[in-house]
């Protein structure tokens, strides 16, 4: 069985694409179902559209989805690769993952990332490599080339 998105919700201008049936059944309990119609502030609905304005401060648009905003809304996220940066581990919690690069302040970074996970330990980095042995790297204030994985 295949579900249709056919409608677009937005809440407090996010869009996000929903079933025809998740759509109706939050128009319809906002009319009919007693405990939600407390939430509810304002409403207004016709032919198979809400807005509705929530006594927490959620507004909430619902209307049918052209072709072209479905094909926006499903299309694939492009996801741009960071550069890697010259800093310190700074932010970066114990268990985190990133992209490590060799390489020195003068040279830059070299060869191809490698993802690893980081953690903090006697005042240091722990280096965890799934692929060879554990490194163990400078100082909490070394730095290093590296970007978030």
């Amino acid at each position: 069985m295949t579900t249709t998105l056919t409608h677009i919700r937005t809440e407090n201008g996010a869009p996000t694409l929903v079933t025809t049936r998740a759509a109706l059944d939050e128009i319809n309990a906002g009319m009919m179902d007693k405990a939600v119609k407390r939430t509810i502030r304002q409403m207004s609905a016709a032919r198979g559209g809400a807005n509705i304005e929530y006594r927490d401060g959620r507004k909430v648009d619902i209307r049918p989805a052209t072709p072209e905003e479905i094909a926006e809304l499903t299309a694939p996220a492009v996801v741009e690769k960071s550069a890697p940066e010259w800093r310190t581990f700074k932010g970066v919690k114990s268990g985190d993952t990133v992209l490590l690069w060799k390489g020195n302040r003068k040279t830059g970074p070299e060869g191809e990332p490698r993802e690893v996970a980081v953690t903090f330990e006697y005042g240091g980095w722990r280096i965890v490599r799934p692929d060879g042995p554990n490194w163990f790297i400078g100082g909490a204030a070394s730095k290093h080339w590296w970007t978030a994985a």
